[in-house]
């Protein structure tokens, strides 16, 4: 990073953000390695509108004192969430299918399913799952711990809602997050590369120098309903798993049928499946017209 973008960096954390690097020692571990990693985020980021979300980090005042670990809805015995159902659920044909190809993207390194099955325990007993006080426009994020947090919206919607359905969809709209910043930190277990070094940005391997700049950095998700595109950088691998996982459809929302789709895919075992039944929820919710009120996943 060039000198005068260093002194820029130093004035503006100095001017306005002083007293949260002042009182970062004063934190608990699992705050301030969130505040860390901002700094850090900031000090190698190139992208503007990252490093400002990452400025506002450096103001969060707080996490959950203790991670996911038995997570239960209206005391559901199905519903409940903790690192056993996170295995299971990220271990599932569908969800390591989708895994496998997005990584090829970035690597050939990707181990066989079975091995991958096994990274992904390794990654669920070893790491955790966080709920965090964010700014309304990040959800989810991985650290360079391996830990994961997520937008604590969901943590008032859990203790709030009352409805099933509703219960269900927020329950989803958690595991969905979980599994886009997955990705992440699969590439980064797995790749010799990345793994030796949590800020090195990950770069798709599948870009062609024929290809325009902004053609060969985007890829194109689809409107579920309308004929709209919406173009996100191809270079996140998590943004390369919903493309996948998602069957190409932007999912900015999250209806009940698509939310039962997602809760039972660790019944489903061929992919085909999985996107046939996508597909028919998708065709159905177009023709009916949909005058539901939205279910934001993000």
């Amino acid at each position: 990073m060039p000198n005068d973008e260093i002194e820029k960096i130093k004035s503006r954390l100095i001017t306005s953000h002083l007293l949260a690097l002042k009182n970062l020692f004063k934190r608990s571990q699992i705050l301030k390695d969130v505040i860390e990693n901002a700094l850090l985020t900031i000090l190698t980021e190139q992208n503007e509108d990252d490093q400002e979300d990452n400025y506002k980090l450096l103001n969060i005042e707080r996490t959950t004192g203790t991670p996911i670990l038995n997570m239960n809805f209206n005391d559901k015995e199905e519903y409940k969430l903790n690192p056993k159902e996170f295995i299971e659920i990220f271990s599932s044909p569908v969800y390591l299918k989708n895994y496998k190809k997005t990584l090829q993207n970035f690597t050939d390194q990707v181990p066989p399913t079975q091995k991958l099955k096994e990274v992904i325990e390794k990654h669920f007993t070893n790491y955790y799952v966080y709920f965090c006080e964010f700014p309304k426009n990040i959800f989810v994020i991985a650290i360079h711990t391996g830990n994961i947090y997520i937008n604590d919206q969901y943590l008032l919607e859990f203790y709030n809602e009352k409805n099933p359905g509703d219960q269900l969809i927020i329950r989803e709209k958690i595991i969905l997050n979980i599994g886009h910043e997955l990705a992440h930190d699969l590439l980064r277990e797995i790749s010799n590369k990345m793994g030796e070094n949590f800020f090195i940005k990950s770069n798709n391997k599948n870009k062609t120098k024929s290809q325009s700049k902004s053609k060969s950095q985007n890829i194109q998700f689809k409107n579920k309903f309308v004929n709209k595109f919406y173009l996100l950088d191809k270079n996140e691998s998590g943004n390369i798993m919903d493309f996948n996982f998602f069957n190409n459809y932007y999912f900015d929302e999250l209806y009940p049928k698509e939310a039962e789709l997602f809760f039972n895919i660790k019944s489903i075992k061929f992919i085909k499946d999985y996107k046939k039944r996508m597909e028919e929820i998708i065709t159905e919710e177009k023709n009916q017209k949909i005058s539901l009120c939205y279910y934001f996943l993000y």
